[in-house]
């Protein structure tokens, strides 16, 4: 668990919010709704690579686009200044607006002026700043930072925000959403007029024109940036895009993923100084952009990280999160939120500013599927984590370096334990109440589950004969606590004629340490999956984990050294595929499932590894429709919380998703819940004791074995 008990501690807090896990919830459901509409005559895997062209030459070009952006501003009459770091832009904007006499200025919403602490400066400095975008207003006025890259006061309810309001006017407000919008404007109105000074950030900037973006919905923005004499715009490095038309290109995604609108209400472009104005006295408008690195030059220096560069600030991957929708951004944030936030965090504000935040990811991989930029974020979170490792605490240190990277150990270990657990198991199979922290201890043995425990397969060798010869690969959790999911495979095998082989001293994947971040475990995995399997007669090595056959297919290769152990490595990786999609390959052959022999209704559950990583949704509910009447629960692809070690590692977190998950079941109306992950299995099933429903929770592939008995 993290170190940090502050950080956990507000973790709790915010389970313990009802009223903002509700909120975010609503608003969760209504944005997917929206951005799926939004996109649904269009074709978003051509916008996607676009942008990902787009963004990638930029991020690989900064300097070049800085120059660029740089030579065209002033040309058009703007000042530009480039702040090395958050201390550098804050005493240049302080001393500009203290130059130019400045005594209050309006700002709109900006990320940018978030991250270096801008208000507060220029507060210090004796400036007025007033935030005029509703939500950051909001925010400012109680002392918070924002909870969203767009929507800054997504957390609170409209009745909160009626409270607010009314205590800075002095009198009762009724929580009417168009009401309040308007007693804040004409709060606000008079304050654009006062400002000497209008700050804004940018969404984009046209290297090849000097022109700046800037997309708002309340129209407070292009007041800021025309109203007062002075336009400050405060922009990082990553906002820079080669051409005009380029960003037409990203501005026609970016309300899409953020909101769900085909169009913000307002796109201001600034390209210049506008024509002299008898308004604006003697020297007339004046424009001052800020170009900031604090960080992102060093970002675009790490190859491995350059990608985070590609972002376009739309947060999608915050509105479909299942972390940052059960806990909010005021706890997965610093000044950025979510899975983007933990990246950029790391490099603007500091590893130590990102190592709680980004073990709150637990690599479900939604944010990549939704990113219009295409950014593999939980890749780089794990990559992330590597680099924050600092060894993990005992009990992870000595599970992942002396148990799971050691197969005979592991052996020896389980079967020891398998004795030793009887004692406390009660009749349905699960441990009765042990002393372990955060009540997690009754999800540890699923139900049904009998002692001995044994680490391998007895007679798992089948003597048929067969079409071709498989390796079964059996994962952790299938060798340690649900060796009749193996058992289950080689009898489905059978009835398809297939020889199953199971190699010796097999272990972990090494998943698990990959996603704490050591590598250098999860590198002795390897190792040991490559001893075990390279040999034999075997065509294919079946696994019944999602998250074993993603690892070896996506990560293994690269866990060994170049050369020959790598080539070799290569081949265990083209031979492992998923069970059920084996089978469901070869039934479609042979239609060997004639019958609905499952009694009760099923329905299915998807994993994200079996999603997202493996594309494989449909091979199981292909089976599964053949053999049982199913029922497709309600996001049936939403995370049930156990994520491996994440389950031990934010306990809270994991029994919130996991109870949202039986939930879900429970609505269904099934009898039993199908997946293809054990660790889905071991979630699941916890969840659903815990609940006191009796509803069975199996692999597919045990109810295949089912339906061939």
């Amino acid at each position: 668990m993290p170190d940090n008990h502050a950080f956990r501690d507000s973790v709790r807090r915010a389970l313990a919010n009802g009223g903002a896990r509700e909120t975010l919830r609503k608003f969760a459901a209504d944005a997917e709704r929206a951005r799926d509409a939004a996109y649904q005559s269009l074709d978003f895997a051509a916008i996607r690579r676009d942008i990902a062209a787009i963004r990638a030459y930029g991020a690989a070009n900064l300097e070049k686009l800085a120059r660029d952006f740089e030579t065209s501003a002033k040309e058009l009459g703007a000042i530009v200044y480039r702040a090395r770091n958050a201390d550098d832009a804050n005493r240049y904007i302080t001393s500009l607006a203290q130059d130019l006499g400045i005594e209050a200025a309006v700002k709109a919403k900006s990320m940018t002026a978030e991250e270096i602490g801008l208000n507060r400066h220029l507060e210090e400095a004796g400036i007025a700043v007033t935030e005029t975008d509703l939500g950051e207003w909001i925010i400012h006025l109680l002392g918070e930072k924002p909870s969203h890259m767009v929507l800054p006061a997504i957390h609170l309810s409209k009745e909160e925000v009626a409270k607010y309001i009314g205590a800075y006017l002095g009198r009762p407000v009724e929580p009417v959403i168009k009401d309040m919008v308007a007693l804040v404007r004409a709060a606000l109105r008079p304050k654009f007029l006062e400002a000497g000074m209008g700050i804004t950030g940018a969404n984009l900037l046209a290297a090849d024109t000097g022109s700046i973006f800037i997309a708002s919905n309340e129209g407070n923005a292009r007041l800021a940036a025309n109203v007062p004499k002075v336009h400050l715009v405060l922009a990082g490095y990553e906002k820079l895009v080669p051409t005009l038309d380029e960003c037409f290109r990203i501005v026609e995604a970016l309300p899409k993923s953020a909101t769900g609108q085909n169009s913000t209400s307002y796109v201001t472009m600034v390209t210049g100084n506008p024509p002299y104005l008898d308004s604006y006295g003697e020297k007339g408008k004046e424009l001052h952009i800020v170009l900031l690195d604090n960080g992102r030059l060093d970002l675009q220096k790490n190859a491995d990280f350059r990608p985070a560069l590609h972002c376009i600030g739309c947060g999608a991957c915050l509105n479909v999160c299942p972390v940052y929708l059960l806990v909010g951004g005021q706890v997965f944030g610093h000044v950025r939120m979510g899975p983007i936030g933990s990246i950029l965090t790391a490099f603007t504000a500091g590893a130590s500013a990102a190592k709680d935040i980004q073990s709150l990811c637990i690599a479900c991989g939604r944010c990549k599927e939704v990113c219009p930029a295409g950014i593999d974020l939980p890749g780089l979170i794990m990559r992330l984590r590597e680099d924050l490792a600092d060894g993990g605490n005992f009990t992870e240190r000595l599970v992942l370096r002396h148990f799971l990277t050691r197969p005979k150990t592991m052996k020896v270990c389980l079967s020891l334990g398998a004795k030793l657990q009887k004692p406390l198991l009660d009749g349905d199979g699960y441990f009765k109440k042990l002393p372990l922290p955060h009540g997690i201890g009754n999800v540890l043995a699923p139900p049904g589950l009998k002692p001995p425990l044994s680490g391998t397969f007895k007679n798992i060798e089948q003597k048929t004969a067969g079409r071709c010869e498989v390796a079964l690969f059996g994962g952790c959790l299938v060798n340690a606590l649900y060796p009749r999911i193996g058992e289950a495979m080689v009898k489905v095998l059978n009835q398809y004629g297939i020889r199953a082989t199971y190699p010796a001293n097999q272990g972990c994947c090494g998943a698990p340490a990959y996603y704490l971040g050591d590598k250098k475990s999860a590198q002795k995995m390897a190792r040991a999956i490559l001893d075990a399997f390279e040999k034999g007669d075997h065509e294919f090595i079946l696994t019944p984990c999602p998250t074993c056959t993603a690892f070896i297919q996506n990560r293994f290769v690269d866990l060994l050294p170049e050369g020959p152990l790598r080539e070799r490595g290569k081949k265990i990786r083209d031979m492992t595929v998923d069970f059920t999609a084996f089978i469901a390959g070869i039934e479609k052959e042979m239609n060997l499932l004639k019958r609905i022999g499952i009694k009760g209704k099923v329905t299915y559950h998807d994993s994200c590894h079996y999603k997202r990583s493996l594309g494989l949704a449909d091979k199981p509910r292909f089976l599964l429709a053949k053999i049982a009447v199913t029922r497709e629960m309600a996001e049936a692809d939403a995370c049930c919380g156990f994520g491996g070690a994440y389950l031990f590692k934010h306990p809270e977190i994991s029994g919130a998703l996991a109870e949202k998950k039986c939930g879900a079941i429970l609505q269904s109306g099934a009898d039993t819940v199908a997946t293809d992950c054990p660790g889905c299995i071991l979630q699941i099933s916890g969840g659903l004791k815990r609940e006191g429903l009796p509803i069975r929770t199996k692999h597919t592939a045990e109810l295949l074995a089912e339906y061939f008995s």
